[in-house]
């Protein structure tokens, strides 16, 4: 299938109206902080729910809350997906005329890509009408491709973006500190926040596309996409710890002065260190918006002031509800706050917050849509699997080797042939069944025993020589999904 050309004009015509965005990032970074809610009612639930565990009680699992969710999410998607349909219609309706784009993009360079995706028109990304094309490359793109750009931005995120993107508290990325200082121009600045919110309009495909990311953003990012409020769970879920020695200590009466005889020291309006987008759970991050100079490591200063002059501001028992709500959300977003704006106005540029609000959709289930599952379940696999090798009674013995091949491989291994065959390595939140086109292995007759499989991208497609042994069958497939040049077809 060939590409339709591309209309260069449409990216460019899109700049204008990206920039006045960023700017509206900017400016309402601090709208981040005002999402936590009442402050004495979440810090009273933090001191109930420290009070209320009993001993040795352990947390649930990231793992095992993402399987428990991903159980009821089919509903939630698919009413999500008729919101991302009507929100194309609307868009339709004030757009001239059907944008087509077409980037081209290498490999080697995946970066520039953020900002040539943050000025694609939100038509065309949810219209599925953007086509890739990886310079050097002969592969035309029917889905396949784009796919793999998903995939291989992902992955240029997950390994080598540490400017834009770090460890949060919960070993999530969020947002790196925005770069600030006189070795920094406006240009570079403004570039590094189009990055960002090409970054959010990566997250937006990842659901509008059903392709999910490698790259696993924190959870605090995705409250934050669908406007939740950060609760007691979101604090202790990562750091028990902080709570019971920090905040609960501090809102019982006398709390105050109890813990600066502890600390031998004023407790005043800063920080305490590890908070979002600076390294996640250590002893602190850069300076954030409110104090981009003063501080630093050198001068012993790893706290962020939580309030402008926040270091000369006592913490009392009449303002200590307020300090403790700062403190939280310093801990959970911290310097993040303004990359976050940037990287929220590029996924609600695509999906705006109202499409987001489908069907009692949390959190979790988002985490889900965009992350996918956290495993690969060969049984699943083998149950949605079609093609050749599935339905002809002739290729029984070959259907066993195949998947006795793939149930001896580790979860790498079968990440690697699910990214051969698909252009991704990660499955949608429902499982295979989820995948569209549905993933099947053809069998070539014609096709030598020395060749390797080969895949069609675009259709979820593997193809297998008619291999006489298991040994043949198990080498070919694994040499095949370890050597990195294939080309898709």
């Amino acid at each position: 299938m060939r590409a339709q050309a591309s209309r260069a004009p449409c990216a460019q015509a899109n700049e204008p109206r990206l920039r006045p965005r960023q700017a509206h990032a900017a400016e309402h970074a601090h709208g981040v902080r005002a999402r936590l809610g009442d402050p004495a009612r979440l810090l009273r639930r933090l001191a109930r729910a420290a009070e209320a565990r009993p001993p040795g009680l352990q947390r649930q699992p990231t793992l095992v809350l993402q399987k428990a969710a991903a159980e009821g999410l089919a509903r939630k998607q698919s009413a999500l997906e008729t919101r991302i349909a009507a929100q194309a219609e609307r868009l339709e309706t004030v757009t001239p005329e059907r944008v087509r784009v077409r980037l081209a993009v290498r490999r080697a360079t995946l970066r520039g890509a953020l900002r040539q995706l943050a000025r694609v028109p939100p038509l065309a990304l949810l219209r599925g009408k953007v086509a890739i094309r990886f310079l050097g490359e002969p592969a035309v793109d029917a889905g396949g491709v784009f796919r793999d750009f998903i995939h291989a931005l992902s992955a240029f995120l997950d390994r080598e973006c540490g400017d834009l993107l770090v460890a949060g508290p919960d070993g999530g990325l969020l947002p790196a500190p925005l770069p600030s200082g006189p070795r920094y121009s406006s240009a570079q600045l403004e570039a590094h926040q189009e990055e960002l919110f090409g970054i959010g309009r990566l997250v937006a495909l990842a659901i509008v596309r059903r392709t999910p990311l490698s790259a696993g953003f924190s959870r605090c990012l995705y409250k934050l996409l669908l406007g939740e409020r950060f609760t007691a769970a979101d604090v202790g879920r990562i750091d028990q710890g902080f709570v019971d020695g920090g905040i609960v200590p501090l809102l019982r009466e006398g709390g105050v002065a109890a813990l600066e005889d502890a600390l031998g020291d004023e407790l005043r309006f800063v920080g305490v260190g590890g908070g979002g987008g600076g390294g996640g759970g250590g002893d602190g991050a850069g300076a954030d918006d409110d104090d981009d100079s003063d501080v630093s490591e050198e001068d012993g200063g790893d706290e962020r002031e939580l309030v402008p002059g926040g270091r000369h501001i006592r913490v009392t028992e009449a303002n200590k509800e307020e300090y403790a709500s700062l403190l939280v959300e310093d801990y959970l977003v911290g310097a993040a706050r303004e990359g976050i704006a940037a990287l929220l106005k590029g996924a609600h540029d695509v999906l705006p917050r109202r499409v987001l609000h489908a069907e009692g959709l949390r959190a979790i289930d988002l985490e889900l849509l965009v992350g996918g599952l956290p495993c690969i379940d060969v049984d699943d696999w083998r149950l949605n699997t079609g093609g050749t090798l599935m339905s002809d009674g002739e290729h029984a013995q070959l259907r066993d080797w195949f998947w006795r091949s793939v149930d001896g491989m580790d979860l790498e291994r079968r990440a690697k042939l699910l990214a051969f065959a698909c252009g991704t390595g990660r499955l949608p939140a429902a499982g295979f069944s989820a995948l569209s086109p549905k993933f099947t292995v053809a069998v070539h007759r014609s096709e030598e025993e020395t060749h390797l499989p080969s895949a069609h991208t675009c259709i979820n497609q593997l193809c297998l020589p008619a291999y006489a042994s298991y040994e043949t069958l198990d080498r070919q497939l694994r040499i095949a999904i370890e050597w990195d040049g294939f080309g898709f077809l």
